[in-house]
């Protein structure tokens, strides 16, 4: 399978996968946490040698930048020149952020090639899952997996090849992913390990490059802020947030699971080829799991939650086997080249795996795209023979992409219509309630922060000046808006806003599933028993609800500590 050339017509068909994928959603509104990367965006035109000028509400209170954003400022210099020329344009930003997902396809092409004999469906499978299509924002998350995956793939070349230029390419490429966000940097010791495996130690130098990025965004932080932002954030910011390492650990499984729907295709390839140990441990590995689960949850855990949590064990299970299959004598022995291939990329997809289960504080589908390529590449190798030989497989194999695609559409859908949320609260709430005669304000973080403070609407701040009577309050339900009530005695808004809405506004979709609702549907960060996506279709996208503000008394409602101050 080691072949990295592949014909000229593939850049074509990367070109027109990743716009079949990518331009039904250019004009998605911002969303999450588009809006952080977008006010360092703007700080950047403003000064370009100053990414984290100023202050930030994204907790509920005003906070330095520096001390609020935990990955560096890359994606915000990247999209800087584009906003410069065209705005804060949702398709020109969204058009601009489609270089990474041509990464990420060019590297999977290339990886194919390399290890899963050119076929087109590594390809397929990745590009298509609900984790690239929904996190297509102008977050950090897909730019940092495609410089990541580049950086992999011109490294293998340039391993392969012994060509000096890919290895620089693909040092700078690691380089820039990890100045884009910092978890990227679990990419070194990937680099480092296929060279290991090849025994070309003199490769390991190549890395240099990399490190000289990183080491240049923290020389400009001693410079301008007497200290090195990745040093503060493992330093101060606090890392525990409650969530433990066995939820974690269920979160991947689920996000892996519900990802990537390769599962049947490895089960009956492991059957037909006759693997009859790999095959039949698939029943005592899936009760393990599912006794552990549900152990977890006291055994009341909801039957999408062991599918995708149960789905995302066995596919690491089959891809273990693969990887450690004749692994030990290949690294005794060195016996074949196949054998130490799949070694690399088992080792390749523990790495963002354990990171997220160990370091990042909670789990989500983001901190897992890096892991999705090693997966399908051993899913695939595990599968490629067989499919080779029988027809069953094959219509298989393209059920199953089908049923994958249509959930990843699905899914990018209503992700799409719930932004669009946003922009359409602000827009009707500027027409029906802003007046000279009051101040109309909001509470709530992510791309409805950025639509509300674009028609005008102040932001509620804990600590800040409080709405006078009569004024109006903004409240979407499912967005974040932190402690921006800390201030007020117990902590309740109720103290000062009338008991009951005069307005609310739902927003519905068709679409029967959910993803970001905070009813068990949770994409952009998995706790509890929240799945990336659910189906159904009972609740709505997102609500607007309308308070006025009563008549108050300003010292009943401030708490104790700011009335003695």
């Amino acid at each position: 399978m080691k072949n990295t050339y592949f014909p000229l017509h593939w850049f074509f068909l990367i070109v027109v996968l990743v716009l079949v994928m990518a331009l039904p959603f250019a004009d998605k509104p911002f969303h999450i946490d588009d809006a952080f990367v977008l006010k360092i965006t703007d700080n950047i035109l403003q000064n370009p040698f100053d990414p984290f000028a100023g202050d930030f509400d994204w907790f509920g209170h005003e906070t330095p930048i520096w001390k609020t954003t935990t990955n560096p400022p890359f994606i915000s210099y990247f999209l800087a020149p584009f906003a410069a020329r065209f705005g804060y344009s949702e398709i020109a930003l969204h058009c601009a952020m489609m270089t990474f997902l041509l990464l990420i396809a060019w590297s999977m092409v290339v990886l194919s090639h390399r290890f899963a004999g050119g076929s087109i469906y590594p390809l397929l499978f990745v590009l298509f899952s609900p984790a690239v299509m929904v996190s297509g924002n102008v977050m950090r998350d897909i730019p940092a997996a495609g410089l990541a995956m580049a950086a992999v793939a011109l490294f293998i070349m340039g391993t392969d090849r012994e060509k000096r230029l890919f290895l620089f390419l693909g040092s700078i490429a690691a380089g820039l992913a990890i100045v884009t966000k910092y978890s990227a940097a679990i990419v070194v010791p990937v680099l480092l390990i296929y060279p290991l495996f090849k025994r070309k130690f003199w490769v390991w130098l190549w890395i240099a490059p990399a490190l000289l990025v990183l080491l240049a965004w923290c020389i400009q932080n001693i410079a301008l802020y007497d200290q090195i932002h990745l040093v503060y954030l493992t330093m101060h910011r606090p890392g525990d947030s409650g969530v433990g390492w066995i939820d974690k650990t269920c979160g991947a499984l689920v996000v892996l699971g519900s990802m990537i729907y390769l599962l049947p295709a490895m089960i009956w390839s492991e059957a037909k080829r006759r693997r009859w140990i790999v095959f039949m441990g698939c029943l005592p590995v899936g009760l393990a799991l599912f006794w552990g689960i549900q152990r977890r949850f006291d055994w009341d855990a909801d039957g999408e939650y062991l599918l995708w949590a149960l789905t995302g064990g066995l596919l690491l299970y089959l891809c273990l086997a693969e990887g450690m299959r004749r692994g030990v004598r290949y690294w005794k022995q060195e016996e074949s080249e196949y054998a130490g291939d799949s070694l690399f990329l088992f080792a390749w997809l523990c790495a963002p795996i354990l990171f997220s289960i160990l370091f990042v504080p909670f789990q989500a589908v983001r901190h897992q795209i890096l892991a999705l390529p090693p997966l399908m590449l051993l899913g695939w190798r595990a599968v490629y023979r067989a499919h080779k030989e029988g027809w069953l497989l094959k219509v298989l194999v393209g059920v199953l992409f089908a049923m994958q695609a249509t959930v990843g559409y699905m899914t990018a859908a209503v992700d799409y219509q719930h932004a669009s949320a946003y922009p359409y609260f602000a827009k009707y709430a500027k027409e029906k309630y802003a007046s000279p005669d009051h101040q109309t304000w909001f509470v709530g973080h992510w791309g409805w922060k950025y639509y509300a403070e674009r028609e005008g609407f102040r932001m509620r701040h804990a600590g800040g000046e409080l709405p006078e009577p009569g004024d109006i309050v903004l409240w979407p339900l499912r967005v974040h808006y932190g402690d921006c009530w800390s201030d007020l005695h117990d902590g309740s808004a109720f103290r000062i806003l009338e008991s009951a809405p005069l307005e609310e506004i739902e927003l519905m979709s068709p679409i029967p599933l959910r993803v970001q609702n905070f009813y068990g549907a949770s994409f952009y960060a998995l706790t509890g028993e929240n799945i990336p996506y659910r189906f159904f279709h009972d609740y709505d996208l997102e609500t607007l609800k309308v308070y006025r503000v009563k008549n108050y008394n300003r010292q009943d409602v401030l708490n104790g500590e700011r009335r003695s101050s």
